[in-house]
């Protein structure tokens, strides 16, 4: 059923934050042009429209991902219990511009200058209950957050706030316990979702849930060499540094991410008896002289 979501997302998200951006571009267009004097007017022409900063993108970006989420609340059935995160790479005026929507994420394979080693540097932050800020937002909307365990009794029921905040994306931590913090309506067992925030999960909508992005920009420097998005089901067992490693051993981005997949795939298997969704887009960053 998630997969259904995702494709939605991948079908719709795309237009309406070109649609957005193009919005943008054209209200900076006629700012430009009303400065100017009536000969020297700039003609109505998108190749000509100025670039526009990066927190403007990310205004664009926040208003897709928001419409894409209210659409598909209003037009796909089984949406109550079901959605998609979101990961996405916009580059515009210089910038890398990451949109974030749950725990798909984006990390930077960057080559330090003395050395030539390539690391791994992480370019949006996993959000689910692991995270202290994003737990206490779901409580203050009336949410709970407790693993399954704990939910079923079989754990201590103590408050999520005791737990460590663990920032995923940014330390090493793997959960091989496989039993996460979830989100949970306050009087239900339900939905139970391991993220909180996606695109759809309209049921979880009501205790926090939602579609806003965070936002990482950055400047494309020569340094960049590889640039990776992936769903969770890639970082679930595999940290990024060792994505990153498999991705530089690779001749081209194809083979990067068939390797990548079939890292995480392998590792699934070896902690579970099932695979979560295992997706992946790698892209080779060139430069300079190298000319292609």
């Amino acid at each position: 059923m998630g997969e259904h979501f995702a494709q939605y997302t991948k079908q719709n998200l795309p237009t309406l934050l070109a649609k957005y951006v193009h919005q943008e571009r054209v209200k900076a267009h006629r700012v430009r042009n009303a400065s100017l004097s009536k000969d020297n007017k700039i003609p109505f022409n998108p190749k000509l429209f100025p670039k526009i900063e990066s927190k403007v993108y990310e205004l664009a970006s926040k208003r897709a991902h928001e419409e894409c989420n209210q659409k598909m609340i209003d037009t796909q059935p089984l949406v109550n219990l079901s959605g998609s995160t979101a990961i996405s790479a916009g580059f515009h005026n210089g910038q890398a511009i990451i949109s974030c929507v749950g725990d798909s994420r984006a990390i930077l394979g960057y080559r330090e200058e003395d050395t030539q080693t390539i690391i791994a540097i992480p370019l949006s932050q996993d959000q689910t209950p692991w995270r202290k800020d994003e737990r206490e937002r779901i409580k203050r909307a009336g949410g709970r957050v407790m693993t399954i365990d704990q939910l079923e009794g079989k754990a201590s029921a103590k408050e999520m706030n005791e737990f460590e905040d663990r920032k995923l994306g940014e330390d090493d931590f793997i959960d091989e316990e496989g039993d996460p913090p979830r989100v949970w309506l306050a009087d239900k067992q339900i939905p139970g979702t391991s993220f909180t925030r996606s695109l759809g999960d309209q049921i979880a909508n009501a205790v926090g849930v939602f579609a806003e992005p965070e936002f990482f920009s950055k400047t494309i420097t020569d340094e960049d060499a590889i640039l990776v998005l992936a769903s969770d089901g890639v970082f679930e067992f595999i940290q990024n540094q060792n994505i990153i490693d498999i991705c530089a051993k690779s001749a081209n981005p194809v083979e990067a991410c068939t390797a990548v997949v079939d890292a995480a795939y392998d590792k699934w298997l070896e902690y579970e008896n099932r695979t979560d969704d295992i997706t992946a887009i790698v892209l080779f960053f060139r430069h300079g002289d190298e000319g292609r």
